[in-house]
């Protein structure tokens, strides 16, 4: 056979290898989309009031989130306040959620640890107490991206897009655990900075008083053609006046407001040990007044763990009681007033 001849057979060959590859790329691309389903069809987000997670093996320390007066609360967790973003985050997930038929077997359900004993549960409600969907939750997909899943009541398991179980804070193998404080908004006030117009600090030692004052007014520059009357810029800052023999830097003020503004606990704890907490008659408390003659005080109590030094606090605008590690209490009560 001649050399031009068989150059020809082979680029024919290669080109017939070629269109068979991308007829094969094109077959598989659309045999995965079409064995693709989406788990919550029809799911609306909105239409959800209640969601409970739990494991099989400790379904009495369930998590509840649950919407009260268009808002989320942590019902496990004393009604503390949810984190809204987190909970949307969550259901926005469920809603693009989709998965690759796997099994329908029921023989095979203990394969992806997803029977009944060893399974997470995620189930939904609506505003009447009517469950939307019953969701369980098997072990990781090939990758931490996913997870195997099924629909209680149903043998089908899915491989779904999402790792339901990272957003629950459950990672690796064991027992699954959660976590209400994850879900609960932990800051302690709902205040901004420049919401406050003073602040009594009350120690053991001493009482310091702080108040936000106007300072001399300045006269804005106006620089249109037009001549308008100069109006006044009014500036404030933040001034000690007790005890008057002590001047506190402005700077060191302004960082015990941002820290007050911001406190943020570490969780929330039960409402009903107030006295064992040593929050009926605490030695620490911050007197705070905001605009519109709006008053709060924080007491801080006791230490709820002595090796952390970590405490219990309450605001009066609330019930719930939380604990703040040790490095907010100082930067509260020590750090400012130190040399």
């Amino acid at each position: 056979m001649k050399k031009k001849t068989l150059y020809t057979l082979l680029g024919a060959l290669v080109v017939l290898i070629v269109i068979y590859l991308i007829q094969l790329s094109t077959h598989t691309k659309v045999s995965v989309e079409e064995s693709t389903v989406r788990i919550f069809p029809d799911f609306s987000p909105k239409a959800v009031a209640k969601i409970e997670a739990y494991q099989d093996t400790a379904a009495e320390k369930r998590l509840v989130l649950e919407k009260s007066h268009q808002r989320w609360v942590v019902k496990s967790n004393f009604n503390a306040k949810a984190q809204e973003r987190q909970i949307e985050k969550l259901l926005e997930s469920l809603k693009a959620m989709r998965g690759q038929l796997r099994s329908s077997k029921e023989e095979l359900l203990s394969d992806f640890q997803i029977g009944e004993e060893e399974t997470f549960h995620l189930v939904l409600y609506d505003k009447q107490g009517t469950e939307l969907s019953h969701l369980l939750v098997g072990k990781k997909g090939p990758d931490w991206k996913s997870s195997f899943v099924r629909h209680f009541g149903e043998s089908k398991v899915y491989l779904a897009s999402e790792n339901l179980l990272t957003q629950f804070g459950i990672y690796g193998e064991g027992e699954r655990k959660l976590d209400s404080n994850r879900w609960t908004d932990l800051k302690v006030f709902d205040f901004t900075e420049k919401e406050l117009t003073r602040m009594a600090i009350n120690t053991p030692k001493r009482k310091r008083v702080f108040e936000k004052r106007a300072e001399t007014p300045g006269i804005s520059e106006d620089t249109t053609e037009v001549q308008t009357p100069m109006l006044p810029t009014i500036e404030y800052e933040w001034v000690q006046t007790l005890p008057a023999f002590e001047s506190l830097e402005e700077i060191k003020i302004t960082s015990l407001v941002r820290a007050l503004a911001n406190l943020q606990a570490s969780e929330v704890v039960d409402p009903g040990q107030v006295q064992q907490y040593g929050l009926s008659k605490p030695h620490y408390t911050v007197e705070l007044t905001l605009k519109e003659g709006r008053s709060v005080v924080l007491s801080v109590g006791e230490l709820s763990d002595k090796k952390a030094e970590s405490r219990y606090c309450q605001s009066s605008e609330s019930d719930l009681v939380y604990i703040i590690p040790n490095f907010q209490f100082q930067s509260i009560f020590e750090r400012p007033f130190k040399e």
